[in-house]
Parts: C-alpha cells; sequence; structure tokens
C-alpha cells in the first residue's frame, strides 16, 4: 500500500473539485485512459458516497450511486478499507480481488484517502481498463 493524501491546512469547506481537478490533470498528462470518482465521507449516514465522477457516462453514476455506497471497514470494496488503513493501494488486476464488486471495462485501479487532520473525509478512485494500467508516475501524485 502507498501514503495517504494528506491535504495540511485545508478544511472540509475548500474546493475539493479543485483537489480533484489537479490531480486529474496530472493523470491526463500521463495520456492513459481513465476514470475517476471521488467518493465523500456523509456525516448523516456515516458512509463514502459518490461527489463527483470523471470518464463515465452520466447514466453510469446514476444508477450505481445507490449501490456504490461504503462504511469504513467495509468487507466489500476497497473505499471503506483505505480509509480505514489511511493508505493508499493499488490493484494491477483488480477483477481478480474478491472485494471488487463492479462489473465492467476496469482492469487495475487506485483507491487513495485524502486526510484532513484526524479526518478521511474523501477517497479518490482512478481506474484503467488496462490491466497494470496506472503506472507509478501517476500513483506518486
Amino acid at each position: 500500500m502507498g501514503q495517504a493524501w494528506p491535504v495540511a491546512g485545508l478544511g472540509r469547506s475548500h474546493s475539493v473539485n479543485a483537489l480533484l481537478q489537479e490531480g486529474l490533470l496530472r493523470t491526463q498528462q500521463a495520456e492513459q485512459p481513465f476514470q475517476a470518482i471521488l467518493f465523500e465521507f456523509q456525516e448523516l449516514d456515516q458512509a463514502f458516497r459518490i461527489s463527483y465522477a470523471v470518464g463515465f457516462p452520466s447514466d453510469h453514476v446514476e444508477r450505481v450511486r445507490d449501490v456504490l455506497v461504503f462504511r469504513v471497514g467495509d468487507e466489500r470494496g476497497f473505499v471503506g478499507l483505505v480509509a480505514e488503513t489511511r493508505r493508499a493501494l493499488y490493484l494491477p488486476e483488480c477483477t481478480s480481488e474478491p472485494r471488487w464488486i463492479t462489473k465492467g471495462p476496469t482492469q487495475s485501479a487506485y483507491f487513495v484517502p485524502v486526510v484532513v487532520g484526524d479526518d478521511v473525509p474523501f477517497v479518490l478512485s482512478v481506474a484503467s481498463p488496462l490491466r497494470d494500467g496506472i503506472d507509478s508516475q501517476t500513483r506518486a501524485i
């Protein structure tokens, strides 16, 4: 596992879209096909839900919005796991992982917890349709 994405001196009101866009711009510079989802922790139900998505048809995001909901420490999916461990996780061949829950073209995925102080208010998921499709330069962002 890798490191978390620490965000020093930022409150939850800081523009998360700006942070995500910066990361996505760097990812695009790697000239690799990708999709990304930003999961935001919702205090009301103590769960991570889709806040922002890039690279997906809008109808797809709406179809999975209520399915892709994760709690810290969940045994299904990886969002809750990386939130709990506060460590990034790269899956070069995610479809072979028992925790993987979605079907589709994704072959590799990278999950990064965004740490603000003592909290993990966001988890960023970047996916590629290629096996081992997220190179070390992109993961270093």
